[in-house]
């Protein structure tokens, strides 16, 4: 919604204000709740409009290149939908959930997550911190082994989780000793007997190496639907949005006709409403559409550096004020139409979230976080920068910064202090 100016709100009576607020509040409310879905949810729920209204049916557009066969029902469960219908009931925090959420978009087809911490901190705006704290909540969901960073990992969770598991096999896991089983010549290396290596890989053998097998193998980078997709033709930047990945609602008029005519007063009230509802979603998907895009327009302006070249150095600082006031909606709006939603880039899905950037000291917060992480690389090991040396190089590069900010990057880098990183020279 515009924000209507202080001026105009002034020219209205109290009792016209009411009414006004009164008669919109409704429909604004489910202009919100639509805007604040992402493409995926926006998908299911216009599934729970088809199944529940008898008027509607969704057409998806013809693809020439897009297969959207999988966002069909296959009949059996994909690894995705558990795990996110494992986060719901779960007692994780809300904030929490959305990393974890991330995490799940970031597994491959066998449900390992393959990225470093520091890699998936960097497609993000998540800090190392968080994503190890997500981490081990995506572990406790089951299947127990999702979300391993190698086979032996998700072996080793399993392991864990059994009652009486072969403890020589518990350790050939634990210590990282499975290519060295695999290979027979090897044996005689190891501290036990052939007899209980052979038992041991019998023991391995019982456990499940992929932990999404029972699931359909639907390819996970599909799953995740872009909300905004940003591309370059002739080298100028295009925007569009995901309606080319959404089914279109469609109402069947003749139907209605039909039926209207030859039913009672009662259930034609009924039809009514359904007739009703399907504008009213009509409208309210229109609107997420056209709002989406207004504000990917303005980021594409304002981050154009950025997605040229995909490097998080190249952000402009950027808050939800600043899209407010271009774009003439409340930061409140924003927020919804940013929150949990993803956009395409080169090939690249990540999270629209990324384009805001927050400022330390009239500077990127982006290229604060940079400047740290080059400095600890080059720095003498055997004498490590402390933490009141890094204020100073920040300081010459005309960057004020207090200590205590520059130990909350550390730490949300997983860098330790001076004292933990020094390498004594031999």
């Amino acid at each position: 919604m515009k924000v209507m100016s202080q001026q105009q709100q002034l020219g209205l009576t109290p009792k016209t204000q009411l009414v006004t607020r009164l008669f919109l509040l409704p429909k604004l409310q489910q202009n919100l709740t639509i805007l604040s879905y992402n493409a995926n949810e926006l998908v299911r729920e216009l599934r729970n409009y088809d199944e529940a209204n008898p008027f509607i049916s969704l057409q998806y557009p013809k693809q020439e290149l897009q297969d959207l066969s999988w966002l069909e029902d296959q009949g059996q469960e994909n690894l995705v939908d558990h795990l996110e219908q494992e986060l719901v009931y779960s007692k994780c925090p809300e904030k929490k959930k959305r990393v974890v959420k991330y995490l799940i978009y970031q597994l491959d087809n066998d449900g390992y997550l393959r990225f470093s911490e520091q890699e998936l901190s960097e497609k993000s705006n998540f800090s190392i911190e968080q994503i190890q704290t997500a981490r081990k909540i995506l572990r406790a969901l089951a299947p127990v082994g999702v979300g391993a960073r190698n086979l032996t990992e998700c072996l080793f969770w399993q392991a864990q989780e059994q009652k009486n598991f072969n403890q020589v096999a518990y350790q050939i896991l634990r210590d990282n000793l499975l290519e060295t089983v695999a290979d027979p010549r090897h044996w005689d290396e190891l501290k036990w007997s052939r007899t209980e290596i052979s038992q041991a890989l019998e023991a391995i053998r019982s456990l499940k190496p992929n932990p999404a097998g029972e699931f359909s193998n639907n390819a996970q980078t599909e799953y995740l639907i872009p909300d905004l997709v940003f591309k370059f033709e002739n080298k100028q930047l295009i925007v569009t949005d995901s309606h080319y990945f959404l089914p279109e609602v469609v109402f069947d008029g003749d139907a209605y006709t039909e039926l209207k005519a030859q039913s009672s007063k009662q259930e034609v009230k009924f039809f009514k409403q359904q007739r009703k509802d399907y504008q009213e979603i009509k409208e309210a998907v229109a609107h997420r559409s056209n709002t989406l895009l207004e504000i990917g327009k303005y980021l594409g302006k304002k981050q154009l550096p950025f997605l040229r070249s995909l490097k998080r150095a190249d952000l402009n600082t950027l808050g939800l004020k600043d899209i407010a006031r271009a774009v003439q909606l409340a930061p409140s709006t924003i927020s919804r139409a940013l929150k949990n939603k993803y956009f395409e880039c080169q090939g690249q899905v990540l999270p629209l979230s990324l384009f805001l950037v927050k400022t330390v000291d009239n500077q990127s917060q982006v290229k604060v976080k940079q400047l740290l992480q080059d400095w600890i690389k080059v720095e003498d090991k055997s004498h490590p920068y402390s933490d009141e040396e890094l204020v100073a190089l920040f300081a010459q590069s005309k960057i004020n910064l207090s200590r205590r900010v520059i130990a909350k990057y550390r730490k949300q880098f997983g860098i330790a202090n001076s004292y933990s990183r020094r390498v004594k020279k031999v």
